[in-house]
């Protein structure tokens, strides 16, 4: 668990990429967010595009299963990561299963599964303890934290991430909004017009 959800918050890339200026939809999770301008837009077109025409949430709870609970639906990058080195801001969208539907126990275990990497990162420290939130009327959660990763070359990243997770009958949205704790690398006002875009039609 430790492991996967470090490469999470780390940095993710997929295949077709492109320049964003539009609205990104998901209507079989009824989630949607204005897309970042002139942000690169990374997806799994064929997995995407199957779960776009499913209508049955017994299906949709299969797929999400078969990935082992986890899927990574968009991921939009502020720089190309091909040609761009070092901690690159970045938006990700994934559907998680989500294993109760008791909101106390499911804060708890979000929380208990994102502490987990405290021992990966000694400088780890909550920003923003994890906290309720309402998005669209529906009872969520918000926590932002940082750390730091030191690269095979040396070089220090300073990665900072606020995650917003948004339940939705078996399984959950989890917004990811990583960017840097320094100013050359500070997306906080973008990201706060962002978060304010995101809808839910549950």
């Amino acid at each position: 668990m430790r492991k996967h959800i470090v490469l999470i918050l780390i940095i993710s890339c997929c295949s077709l990429s492109h320049f964003s200026q539009a609205r990104f939809e998901m209507r079989p999770f009824g989630f949607s967010m204005q897309e970042p301008v002139n942000w690169i837009s990374q997806t799994r077109s064929n997995l995407i595009e199957n779960i776009k025409s499913l209508d049955d949430s017994d299906k949709i709870d299969a797929i999400i299963k078969n990935h082992q609970g986890d899927i990574a639906i968009r991921t939009f990058s502020k720089h190309d990561p091909s040609t761009v080195t070092g901690l690159i801001p970045t938006i990700t969208v994934n559907v998680r299963r989500k294993s109760t539907n008791n909101f106390s126990v499911f804060k708890r275990e979000l929380t208990n599964s994102v502490s987990l990497i405290r021992s990966a990162f000694d400088d780890f420290v909550f920003i923003s303890n994890p906290s309720e939130i309402e998005i669209s009327g529906i009872r969520s959660l918000q926590m932002t934290f940082a750390y730091s990763v030191k690269r095979k070359d040396g070089q220090i990243l300073k990665p900072r991430t606020t995650i917003y997770a948004i339940p939705i009958r078996g399984y959950f949205v989890q917004v990811n909004f990583i960017d840097g704790q320094t100013p050359n690398n500070d997306c906080s006002k973008e990201f706060d017009e962002l978060f304010k875009t995101i809808k839910i039609k549950n």
